[in-house]
């Protein structure tokens, strides 16, 4: 094991590059120049998913100071202040606002190393703390780059600690990507069967473009298959508002997620639901919201749960169903936004004539679903292993011996 010291980011970095601190003008449709915000920063990754794209005119503008290059760590310097990225891919992508890229000398010090050791929580607790106990909203670019973390002189060592943390970050990254395939599988289908009302017909077909019989029907005032109806969320679902924690319950280190009005909002020693649920959020700005909940979870009553009368039918139709059938309807309240039972069990849908089409829907979706929420667990647990490794990699505690990366030696 190599000697370990403190070095700023200064004197890690070939290059530390400022955003320029100004908004920049976006188009609303798809360029090869793509702005970075703060929002794409988290948890060590750089998420491109959500973008904003300009001209390139001011691409060339915006990077006057530098391009970004891949493996570059991006450093969040406000709103909110101290996460930190790294962009595998980096081209067209340029800094937003509030950000700030550390470019890691290749001759000092592993961009992953860089990228690990500014995720430690007593890294963040020194950014964001000053020495008064005040609390810092953000940081000049100086500031940024006096930075300290304790590093081993080795570059192998610093390779292998940071890429035992990465084949687990690399693990939730790939299940997150076909969890985003298995979410797309997922809306296709919905919309296949029940938006263009191309379900299989009796002889294996699309219903409507062979052919199927369409109606108007009134009440919903559009065209629906011959025979279909329209119904309340009301007569075909059940809805309710389990008890409330109290914040003070809340408990991380416990084993089962609560569910609140914003999703996940911590975890609890017990659950109310055996299975994965479909909670609307409402009460607060998120009302509206819908969620599909991990198995063994406490859902809370500022979500919620709607659950299909026939258990045959898998919940999943109506996850898919309440963004069709105008939520916003159900929502009341001058002050705070909420959704009452008496609301929304009046909205109104389309539903087939008889339960085959939908239970054969259900047979899809369970396999889908099921996948899905297997993935999600999984990354939960991996993500656990990482939080637990990180601090005890990044300050020494545990060494990763050269004869193989995943053995470790607890000093």
């Amino acid at each position: 094991m190599s000697e370990w010291t403190y070095k700023t980011v200064r004197e890690l970095c070939s290059h530390v590059i400022d955003c320029r601190n100004k908004t920049a003008p976006v188009v609303d449709y798809p360029t090869p120049y793509k702005m970075l915000r703060t929002s794409n920063i988290r948890d060590g990754f750089v998420d491109t998913a959500s973008v904003r794209y300009v001209l390139k005119a001011t691409y060339d503008i915006w990077t006057s100071r530098g391009e970004l290059e891949d493996g570059d760590v991006i450093f969040t310097r406000e709103a909110p202040l101290g996460e930190v990225g790294i962009l595998k891919k980096a081209d067209g992508y340029f800094l937003g606002q509030r950000l700030v890229l550390f470019r890691a000398n290749p001759q000092k010090c592993y961009n992953w190393f860089l990228n690990y050791a500014l995720l430690c929580s007593w890294i963040k607790h020194k950014i964001c703390g000053s020495g008064g106990g005040s609390i810092v909203t953000h940081l000049r670019v100086p500031d940024c780059e006096e930075i300290q973390i304790r590093i081993p002189a080795d570059l192998s060592e610093q390779k292998r600690i940071a890429d035992t943390l990465r084949v687990i970050d690399e693990k939730i990254e790939l299940n997150r990507r076909l969890n985003d395939n298995l979410e797309a599988m997922a809306q296709a289908l919905y919309d296949y069967w029940f938006v263009q009302f191309d379900f299989p017909d009796e002889n294996g077909k699309p219903y409507k473009s062979s052919g199927g019989k369409m109606v108007w029907n009134e009440v919903l005032k559009r065209e629906i298959p011959e025979g279909w109806m329209s119904v309340t969320l009301g007569e075909v679902c059940k809805m309710y508002q389990p008890h409330t924690l109290s914040l003070s319950e809340i408990d991380d280190s416990s084993d089962y997620f609560v569910y609140g009005a914003n999703g996940i909002i911590g975890k609890y020693c017990e659950y109310n639901h055996e299975e994965s649920e479909v909670a609307i959020a409402c009460r607060g700005n998120s009302c509206g919201t819908v969620n599909r909940t991990l198995p063994k979870s406490w859902i809370t009553g500022n979500a919620m749960v709607i659950k299909m009368l026939d258990s045959g039918v898998h919940n999943e139709y109506i996850l898919r169903t309440i963004p069709h059938i105008g939520i916003h309807r159900a929502i009341s309240g001058s002050g705070q936004p909420q959704i009452t039972r008496e609301n929304i069990q009046k909205l109104k849908l389309t539903y087939p004539d008889n339960n085959k089409t939908l239970k054969r829907y259900s047979e899809i979706a369970q396999n889908i679903v099921t996948k899905l929420l297997n993935l999600s667990i999984e990354n939960f647990y991996l993500s656990s292993q990482r939080d637990f490794l990180l601090p005890l990699l990044m300050n020494g505690q545990v060494q990763v011996k050269p004869q193989g990366e995943l053995n470790y030696h607890f000093c």
